[in-house]
């Protein structure tokens, strides 16, 4: 490409060709991404027999392996178009008096000089280009949000460009390759368990629940160690959890030869009601986004197990008529309260439990996720459609999730998945949550710590990230992030938690709980007045219509279902 003419251009428009690039590693990432999904549904259900058997083997060995070859092929062609970018670049290189005003990531030609090839008056150092293939990168670690860039994507300014990139590649070979041979080694450890058990007679129906989460662990050290991404501190911290729960539980269920619903990580999206309302009155404001999620929550005063949960979802038809945009309400954790195993913690139908908390900061896609999903398809939301997510505490962060997976959140807005514009959360640990699309706005209200007298303030959940902190020390960085900390609720310890973290305040009250403290900021945070203002025309305020209002019950079925 180095050689064709481009008019206003020396070579080829690198800016273009990095765009080009970028397109590819997103469509590596999917393909991964869809790859995983079906491997994790593939070893989680609940299925045995000659025909379970015969379709997991044929799924390691001829499915799976071609899924792997056609991401390989996409992140090299990636990585490819970016070398060849940057070989233009240094190539195309002038001298400062006489290069042109760089316009788009490309070198504008000069008055007077021919629209391919060097000036006559300024030559551009001679470079041969290479003609060797790229080289073979991993295949990035699927549906994990970019918390901080690994190795591979930072310079390291104490080495030499020739001899860090070298380094890098190998030392990201090797981490891959060993990666790959503890993956196969885990598998066939857990092939010999399941057939060891099975001749002993002992449960074994979990230990492909148990190798997901091994898996997931292990991929986001490979992630690390082999410079694709830094992975945070509480997502190792809760997969390890998750992890060793699951080892507990198969040994548990191996002494017992009974099924424990502990940590159970069955498939949601199990439709039990669908309820739809034709017009209404739109959302006016942030305040309204808080209380109509609110709203959803099934009545249960006494914190008993459900056996599902409600999801919102609002076509509304913007201020301008133009295409209907879908708002999305995903409430909190809902159900058996935190104590209480295991109805808390997998044994109930509704997915949002304790365990998919866990699950979630963990970066897992869990049968919360599902919920939604099923809960936009049988309300209608088109592929491609505009889509806002608003959650509370857990259903802020199956919205980051979601907003940060590739195949929901599409790069095009198509391929089956949506472009979400926003993602509004309030009193969620989302600050590890990355999007999948750079244009997806994201904010974050929480209330801040403190002490007044003798009441306590602040609220703790969504600190439960460490803030996104790495392993390394880095924090994450999103592109259109904004984290909004409110004066929290003085209280005693009794009354501190739900002050500070619920919807409303006692009663129901507006005035309280993250309702109030919003509408005490909206005109003057400049975080949620932007956000305000954004919205207004398109999901809330004067002149956005209700089409229609879709309620959907839905969780994940008894323990032992598919």
């Amino acid at each position: 490409m180095s050689g064709v003419a481009t008019p206003g251009f020396w070579g080829m428009d690198t800016a273009r060709v990095q765009e080009a690039a970028e397109a590819w590693g997103r469509a590596a990432e999917v393909v991964a991404a869809l790859r995983d999904r079906l491997a994790r549904r593939l070893t989680g259900t609940a299925w045995h027999g000659a025909d379970a058997e015969a379709l997991r083997g044929r799924w390691w060995k001829q499915e799976a392996p071609v899924l792997d070859a056609l991401g390989h092929e996409l992140a090299d062609l990636a990585a490819g178009l970016r070398e060849h970018a940057a070989q233009q670049d240094e190539t195309s290189a002038v001298p400062a008096a006489a290069s042109a005003p760089v316009l788009g990531g490309a070198m504008a030609a000069p008055a007077g000089a021919r629209a391919a090839g060097p000036s006559p008056t300024a030559p551009s150092p001679a470079r041969p280009q290479s003609t060797a293939p790229p080289p073979t990168l991993p295949t990035p670690a699927a549906a994990l949000p970019q918390a901080s860039p690994g190795y591979l994507h930072r310079d390291a300014l104490w080495l030499p460009d020739g001899v860090e990139a070298p380094l890098e590649l190998a030392g990201s070979h090797l981490a891959g390759h060993v990666a790959e041979r503890l993956d196969r080694g885990l598998a066939t450890q857990v092939g010999l368990l399941s057939a060891g058990g099975e001749l002993l007679g002992l449960w074994t129906a979990d230990l492909g629940q148990l190798e997901g989460d091994a898996s997931h662990l292990g991929d986001l050290v490979e992630a690390w160690a082999s410079g694709q991404r830094v992975p945070t501190v509480a997502e190792l911290g809760a997969a390890g959890l998750v992890t060793t729960g699951s080892a507990a539980v198969v040994g548990m269920e191996a002494l017992t030869g009974r099924d424990s619903p502990l940590l159970d990580d069955r498939p949601g999206g199990r439709l039990t009601d669908v309820r739809i309302t034709s017009g209404g009155t739109a959302p006016q404001d942030l305040v309204d986004l808080v209380l109509g999620n609110d709203a959803l929550r099934v009545p249960n005063p006494e914190g008993d197990a459900l056996a599902a949960g409600n999801i919102g979802v609002q076509t509304l038809r913007p201020a301008d008529g133009g295409e209907p945009v879908f708002l999305v309400q995903v409430p909190p954790t809902e159900g058996a309260r935190i104590w209480e195993a295991p109805g808390a913690w997998g044994q109930q139908g509704a997915s949002r439990d304790w365990a998919s908390n866990l699950r979630m900061v963990a970066g897992q896609d869990t049968a919360a996720m599902d919920d939604v999903r099923a809960a936009m398809q049988v309300a209608g939301v088109p592929a491609g459609s505009r889509v806002m997510l608003v959650g509370h505490s857990q259903g802020g962060i199956v919205a980051a999730r979601l907003a940060a997976d590739p195949t929901f959140n599409a790069p095009d807005g198509a391929s089956g998945g949506y472009e979400v514009t926003h993602v509004l959360s309030y009193g969620s640990p989302v600050q590890t949550v990355i999007p999948a699309r750079a244009d997806t706005a994201t904010l974050n209200v929480s209330h801040a710590p403190g002490l007044a007298g003798l009441g306590i303030a602040g609220d703790p959940v969504p600190l439960l990230d460490l803030q996104g902190i790495g392993v390394d020390g880095s924090l994450p960085v999103g592109s259109r992030h904004a984290e909004v900390v409110l004066p929290g609720y003085p209280s005693d310890v009794a009354g501190w938690l739900p002050a500070n973290h619920d919807a409303t305040g006692a009663g129901d009250d507006p005035v309280g709980g993250y309702a109030g403290s919003i509408a005490r900021a909206a005109r003057t945070d400049p975080d949620l007045v932007t956000l305000q203002a954004e919205l207004e025309g398109t999901y809330l305020g004067p002149g956005v219509l209700v089409e229609e209002s879709a309620v959907v019950t839905v969780g994940r079925g008894a323990v032992g279902s598919g």
